[in-house]
């Protein structure tokens, strides 16, 4: 289920506001609801969810956020499947069997 509110996210929506991981975001929540909202990302517990409303986490920043992020420049465009060429170059012969010849001088065995 997706939420379409741009005045409360997610743990994983303020990780990515925020440019961290989601275990350190998680991690700024617990300890902001241990703390009483002392310390951390400030955020709300509501049965297993936790929520952060944005005006409070404009408020700890002390800046407005954008949302959704513009990590436009954060994230390598990826080629189309048109647009790949296969690399020019010389080409790798490809890998022979070798052939073992049985030495004049060794014995064989018997059977």
């Amino acid at each position: 289920m997706r939420r379409a509110s741009k005045d409360v996210l997610t743990v994983e929506q303020t990780a990515q506001v925020l440019g961290i991981g989601r275990q350190t975001a998680y991690a700024q929540c617990r300890l902001s609801l241990a703390s009483d909202r002392r310390e951390g990302i400030p955020c709300h517990r509501i049965g297993r969810l936790i929520l952060i409303y944005r005006a409070e986490l404009e408020i700890w920043l002390g800046f407005e956020i954008v949302w959704p992020p513009q990590d436009d420049d954060l994230k390598p465009a990826l080629p189309s499947p048109r647009s790949v060429t296969p690399p020019s170059g010389p080409k790798r012969p490809s890998p022979q069997r070798r052939v073992r010849h049985a030495n004049v001088d060794q014995a064989t065995l018997p059977f």
